[in-house]
């Protein structure tokens, strides 16, 4: 009985681990604007500009070219630099949309 409890009880931690990690990481290639906004320094404002620039320009080859977005500078980068996520996935394009709350 206690290997069985012991058992749940690092397989929830496991769970949990992963589940914390996952959330904290973002792929900006990928992500939409709901995603974006937990980013430090990052709102509903900047997720957008963020989708729209990765929309005409495609994706996003490195980190620092967060820094051609008009707002979006050196310490909003470093903030967040453990965070973000750079995934090119060649097959997709970078279509994600901008959702307005509809009043």
């Amino acid at each position: 009985m206690l290997k069985k409890s012991i058992l749940f009880f690092m397989s929830a931690l496991i769970f949990i681990s992963a589940n914390a990690f996952a959330e904290t990481m973002v792929d900006i290639n990928h992500a939409g604007v709901d995603r974006l906004v937990l980013l430090k320094g990052i709102g509903r404002k900047y997720a957008e500009k963020i989708v729209k620039y990765r929309n005409r320009n495609g994706f996003f080859r490195r980190k620092e070219d967060l820094l051609h977005i008009k707002g979006i500078g050196p310490k909003i980068l470093e903030k967040n630099n453990s965070k973000i996520l750079i995934v090119l996935d060649t097959k997709k394009k970078p279509v994600a949309k901008i959702f307005k709350n509809k009043k």
